[in-house]
């Protein structure tokens, strides 16, 4: 049989990425308080919801403080209903013991983001949606609107640059200075896909792609 387990090497090169593993963070309350972060993009839930959740069509990374009874039970329910699912090997405790990228225990939940985003901002997003919370909903607006959506739907204003929304939400992840940081040469791309497509999240595989050739380089 495959192996039940993933060790932290294995995933943390794997969490930014547009298929990254479904990551549950399983803790009891106790454990979660203990540790107030969790894995970037990970989805809290309990053990006891785990029967409602799903189906998973992508693979599914479950932990617990220590890698031990709930992840591995969680990893052996979810495979006997067809998921492609794993443990992580020692829990969140080896994570941090490690230094591996973290986020925030608790994330904002709406977000409004401009239809015209700048470069900058569209890496705002593509650290929200990928690293600190890939549930996360996302409204776009005018820009002259921004702030007034804000209060009627309840939400956050997405910052302008990844680093703020990195330093709001608690997040290190070693890939974050590999973005551009600002102004891009590829906002023309940008201003192309909006042309063709006004919804931002449409348009994060551009900065996938930039991360990708950045690391093939």
């Amino acid at each position: 049989m495959a192996d039940p387990f993933i060790t932290p090497d294995a995933l943390a090169p794997r969490l930014h990425l547009p298929n990254a593993p479904v990551v549950l963070d399983l803790r009891i309350d106790a454990d979660a308080s203990a540790y107030p972060t969790r894995l970037p993009g990970a989805r809290r839930l309990s053990f006891d919801a785990l029967a409602d959740a799903g189906p998973f069509v992508e693979p599914v990374v479950v932990y617990c403080q220590k890698g031990g009874k709930i992840s591995q039970l969680a990893a052996s329910l979810l495979r006997q209903r067809g998921a492609d699912a794993r443990a992580l090997f020692g829990g969140h405790l080896a994570w941090v013991a490690q230094s591996r990228p973290t986020v925030a225990l608790d994330a904002t939940p709406r977000w409004i983001v401009p239809l015209d985003p700048c470069w900058a901002e569209l890496e705002a997003l593509w650290t929200l949606l990928r690293l600190v919370d890939r549930e996360a909903h996302t409204l776009a607006v005018a820009r002259d609107q921004l702030s007034a959506a804000a209060r009627v739907w309840d939400a956050a204003r997405l910052p302008t640059s990844a680093a703020d929304i990195a330093r709001g939400s608690g997040l290190t992840h070693p890939v974050l200075a590999r973005l551009q940081g600002g102004a891009s040469p590829l906002q023309h791309l940008l201003d192309g896909r909006l042309a063709r497509n006004p919804d931002p999240v449409a348009a994060l595989d551009l900065v996938d792609d930039l991360l990708a050739s950045k690391a093939a380089g």
